[in-house]
């Protein structure tokens, strides 16, 4: 057997085993919950009721403007989310 030949073998080779261990990470990442969240609540006046705990959640990221990104100086007007 040639040097390039058995280098193509092992290439598919690893490019089979790579695929396969994909598939095994991806099914077990798509696998249900073991304890699925409670459902949704609301009051009798249809009012969402907050979980437990509500006020230790975590505000996560930052709102990044235009003027932020370009030291002062943005091509446009500033916008976010809290202007609408």
């Amino acid at each position: 057997m040639s040097g390039s030949k058995r280098m193509e073998i092992i290439a598919c080779v690893v490019a089979l085993v790579s695929v396969a261990v994909l598939f095994f990470v991806l099914d077990g990442a798509a696998a249900p919950p073991t304890n699925p969240t409670e459902p949704v609540k609301f009051t009798e006046d249809g009012k969402l009721m907050k979980p437990d705990g509500y006020r230790k959640w975590v505000y996560v990221g930052e709102v990044v403007t235009p003027n932020d990104m370009n030291d002062g100086e943005a091509a446009f007007p500033e916008s976010n989310l809290m202007d609408q």
